[in-house]
């Protein structure tokens, strides 16, 4: 996209003044030796040029540190953090050692468009008022690429006072804030107790505290895994849950706060065992939801609610049959098995059982508790079934997180959910 004609007429007076003031960028790094470089190259290569970039490695056990001190720019300043920090604590040790009063972050895999600062300067200039800046970003999962935050909402929802909007869910990407760092060292910096969502948790206290200023085009490209069941579940979910309740101030509040209690709440079923519930259910009750009936009501609902759409997905897929055949055979071929067991005799499982009978693949025998003989194929409880199977198909979406523990139990199979192989 072509620089406005005020945004040229800014970087003139950039390149023939001395008004230009001078803007610390805050890198924390950690293990990322592969791709730091080009973050920091992102930022190096600004058409604004009066920076520092405050490095904080945050014990790297990689060539990270090695990588950095290649680069020759005397704007860099390298910090190392005696033990690892966590990225909250390190984005404030970095502002700590800032010697201007606009900070900006970045984070070590993520790319600066040319353009941002000035772009950012530029508004800003226009809007003094604003305490914080930030814009859109290109979010990069896999192959796949969304924009946060999203064109469909309103630009009184993106700026100016939007506390309210932004306990609705997070619209601020910590790579595309500038600040006053007055206004970040007021409010602590942010919170080290999270170890998910800080930067939610920033522009919210940011927001109670003076208006926001908004760029309506993307300026970064930041780049990330898709959402899964992964070590990282747990933080996210004891941030969300800690975020909402001390934002859950008033009844205004509460309100603008359902959208963000239903998510939590279905990253709980999704993602989760009912065995580790207990520990969110006891947090949870009665600082968000206020007693264990309307909670367990809620938790039912989006259980079938979960249920409902990933059958509906999973039904989509397999209709298309001949795709669906050739990826079950590549799967099942590349990892060289030829016996499986199906869990589960509901839609979905009765529609795969039809694609594998089409295959040279052997069914074992079904996981059902209906127990009955179909077309030859041997039914079995849970408890009857053994390691004779390569791999055990769960065709359960909502039960698959507790089913693999559950079969592990009784046999020494690879367990694998449906969705993993036929998408």
């Amino acid at each position: 996209m072509e620089i406005k004609k005020k945004e040229k007429m800014y970087m003139q007076k950039i390149e023939k003044s001395k008004e230009c003031p001078l803007i610390s960028v805050i890198l924390p790094t950690y293990n990322r030796e592969k791709k730091i470089t080009a973050s920091i190259q992102s930022i190096l290569e600004q058409t604004y040029k009066n920076i520092e970039l405050i490095i904080v490695d945050d014990c790297s056990k990689d060539q990270s540190i090695e990588v950095i001190q290649e680069i020759t720019d005397s704007r860099i300043r390298l910090i190392r953090n005696e033990k690892n920090e966590g990225p909250a604590k390190s984005r404030n040790i970095g502002v700590s050692y800032a010697k201007s009063e606009i900070i900006a972050f970045n984070d070590s895999d993520d790319i600066w468009h040319k353009d941002k600062l000035v772009k950012q300067m530029s508004y800003w200039r226009e809007h003094p008022d604003k305490i914080m800046l930030y814009s859109r970003y290109n979010n990069y999962m896999g192959k796949e690429v969304g924009v946060i935050p999203a064109y469909y909402y309103e630009k009184s929802k993106l700026e100016g006072d939007i506390f309210y909007s932004l306990l609705e869910g997070n619209k601020v990407g910590t790579p595309t804030i500038l600040m006053k760092k007055k206004v970040f060292e007021d409010l602590k910096g942010f919170d080290t107790n999270l170890k998910a969502l800080e930067d939610w948790d920033l522009a919210i206290r940011v927001a109670h505290k003076g208006e926001i200023g908004f760029i309506e085009e993307s300026l970064v490209n930041a780049y990330g895994e898709k959402e899964g069941i992964n070590s990282n579940m747990d933080n996210l979910i004891n941030a969300q849950i800690e975020i909402i309740a001390k934002n859950c101030i008033n009844e205004k509040s509460k309100i603008h706060l359902k959208d963000s209690v239903i998510f939590l709440l279905e990253r709980i079923v999704k993602y989760t065992r009912q065995a580790d519930r207990g520990s969110y259910e006891k947090r949870i009750i009665p600082r968000i939801v206020e007693n264990k009936l309307s909670y367990e009501l809620l938790i039912d609902t989006l259980q079938k609610k979960v249920k409902m759409e990933e059958n509906y997905h999973l039904l989509t897929v397999l209709i298309e049959k001949e795709k669906v055949m050739q990826r079950i055979h590549t799967y099942f071929k590349t990892q060289n098995w030829n016996k499986l067991a199906i869990y589960g005799y509901g839609k979905v499982g009765k529609i795969f059982v039809k694609m594998i009978q089409d295959t040279d693949l052997e069914i074992c025998y079904i996981i059902d508790r209906s127990k009955v003989q179909e077309d030859g194929i041997v039914f079995k409880s849970l408890e009857e079934i053994d390691s004779k199977p390569n791999v055990i198909i769960v065709t359960t979406p909502i039960a698959y997180n507790e089913m693999s523990e559950k079969i592990g139990k009784f046999s020494n199979s690879i367990v694998k959910y449906i969705g993993e192989i036929i998408q």
